[in-house]
């Protein structure tokens, strides 16, 4: 599929040195398929992850939550400009914890990609800050809060959100 897209780059190329107007449109496409490719192997390897939940490694690291959330927002395959736009991460206090930083960082990112569904179940497009994500340390105790604008969780589901391999979504 990824080479499908290179195709379509190299014809959105000649297309546009041609001054033909399917150009624009081939490129799209071309950034569609892109996108999707980097979402399933995205998925390929969260569902790897998922196949090791059961024999998660001991060794922890030292980690600062500010970079790790960061690192996963910068990290996150975002379909979009303006679905990037709506994510802001805010720093109020950085503080350390122990974690292995990949398995964090994919924590981050499934609540990333549920929140941006959430998002984009409602009316209109996703604004900067309907998806905020913070860091911050009360008394001794750090806190990483994702919030965003969508709907909420319906509460049946409440009691299934962490168990392993639930979803409420087919992928």
């Amino acid at each position: 599929v990824s080479l499908i897209g290179d195709a379509l780059r190299q014809e959105a190329r000649q297309a546009q040195d041609t001054g033909q107007p399917q150009a624009g449109s081939l490129a799209d496409l071309a950034d569609r398929l892109h996108h999707m490719v980097h979402g399933m192997n995205r998925q390929i390897d969260l569902q790897i992850a998922n196949a090791r939940l059961m024999n998660l490694p001991r060794a922890h690291e030292r980690v600062s939550a500010a970079q790790v959330v960061r690192g996963a927002v910068a990290a996150y395959p975002f379909r979009t400009p303006r679905e990037r736009a709506c994510v802001q991460a805010h720093v109020i206090r950085d503080f350390h914890f122990h974690s292995l930083e990949p398995l964090f960082v994919q924590v981050l990112h499934n609540l990333v990609k549920n929140a941006l569904r959430a998002l984009a179940a409602m009316p209109g497009p996703p604004r900067p800050g309907d998806l905020r994500i913070e860091v911050r340390l009360v008394g001794a105790r750090g806190h990483i809060t994702v919030a965003d604008r969508g709907p909420g969780i319906d509460p049946l589901l409440l009691p299934r959100l962490f168990q392993p391999f639930v979803s409420t979504q087919s992928n």
